[in-house]
């Protein structure tokens, strides 16, 4: 028995392979990225480099490992790849078993592998908080608890770009908006209201249709439009309250649209979010911290940013997640315009766990 986890620098694969570990399965890893990198490279004793699901060599790449390898099962926690690959498997009649990962349940050991990963990125936590010039108020134990706690929630944010904003918290100007385009089923939602609880920067805006057809993966990617078709927007939006709801209900609350109605609606409520779920909930209008995670689609991107950026006051943070996308450069070409038009309002800029980190001035 060999199994292929692909990709392997997710938390939960992390995870998986200790599991695989300790029973005495072998495993190999892959990923889409640059492989040198990562952190599960200790973990793996080989780590290959598959093209993205969609990419038109994918198929033969991956018949070629399988072979090569003699692979016999493989697993992912991604969508994606849990949708395509058994497709692949099937049409070509390959005795190759795809373990089907569960999106919302994490085993016990997670809290260990959180742990580790943070005490191997202490060098890294500690230059960034250098270039912050501020002492992280933070202690170790719980920045872990809060990872821990935001990973319980089913998603595909990665660690790093998690432990990032932990780090970067504090620096969010007081008495501003923390507000999120494109929320899925809460896993950074969940990591804001956390931090919130310590620094009360200011109350949490989730932006999302929660809508088959318009997910964060729908691009110009036709694989992944159609997948998108299938997903059930009223079920991520119950596992979304399931996770959120019983938080501190005057600090957070959600817009059910996309995100150029939203922001209209964002605007013209004097101050104020009223649901049934969250109560009232009141608003600055001034944003903190800008989480742009909504449709990847470049015009989609843009948009988003020339409705919300303006609203990002001083001191603030912009995130483009997704900037290194696999299955398409929207997010990336207009992330680039921005930064080249605001060159001179923006103080830092750095990539980190597939996202970009943007404080302007």
């Amino acid at each position: 028995m060999k199994i292929l986890i692909f990709p392997c620098d997710t938390i939960e694969a992390l995870v998986k392979v200790k599991e695989f570990k300790l029973i005495g399965i072998n495993t190999i890893g892959a990923n889409s990225q640059n492989t040198e990198y990562v952190s599960s490279n200790i973990l793996f004793n080989e780590i290959y480099k598959l093209p993205h699901v969609f990419n038109n060599s994918f198929k033969q790449c991956f018949l070629d490992l399988i072979a090569n390898q003699k692979i016999t099962h493989v697993w992912s926690s991604l969508i994606p790849i849990n949708s395509e690959i058994p497709k692949i498997l099937m049409e070509l009649n390959l005795k190759v078993e795809m373990l089907s990962a569960e999106p919302v349940a994490l085993n016990q050991s997670m809290f260990q592998v959180v742990s580790a990963e943070f005490d191997a990125k202490y060098l890294y936590l500690k230059r960034l908080s250098h270039s912050l010039s501020h002492k992280q108020k933070l202690t170790d134990s719980l920045t872990k608890y809060i990872l821990n706690t935001a990973l319980a929630v089913p998603g595909e944010s990665h660690f790093d770009k998690l432990l990032t904003i932990t780090q970067i918290y504090e620096t969010v100007p007081n008495h501003t908006d923390i507000v999120e385009i494109g929320t899925l089923w809460g896993r950074t939602a969940k990591l804001f209201s956390c931090l919130n609880k310590v620094f009360n920067k200011g109350n949490l805006l989730c932006i999302d249709p929660w809508a088959s057809g318009e997910s964060i993966v729908q691009n110009t990617n036709t694989n992944l439009d159609k997948l998108s078709l299938n997903i059930d927007g009223n079920g991520h939006f119950s596992i979304f309250l399931s996770h959120l709801v019983s938080d501190n209900q005057s600090l957070i609350n959600y817009i059910r649209d996309f995100s150029t109605a939203a922001y209209d609606k964002y605007l013209t409520k004097k101050g104020t979010i009223v649901t049934d779920e969250f109560g009232i909930t009141h608003y600055e209008k001034r944003i903190g911290l800008l989480h742009i995670d909504g449709n990847h689609k470049y015009e989609s991107v843009k948009e988003d940013i020339e409705n919300y950026a303006a609203l990002v006051v001083a001191g603030g943070w912009i995130i483009f997640d997704d900037y290194n996308w696999v299955y398409g450069d929207g997010v990336t070409i207009a992330a680039d315009e921005y930064l080249n038009i605001n060159a001179e309002k923006i103080d830092m800029v750095f990539f980190c766990g597939g996202a970009l980190f943007v404080k302007l001035l």
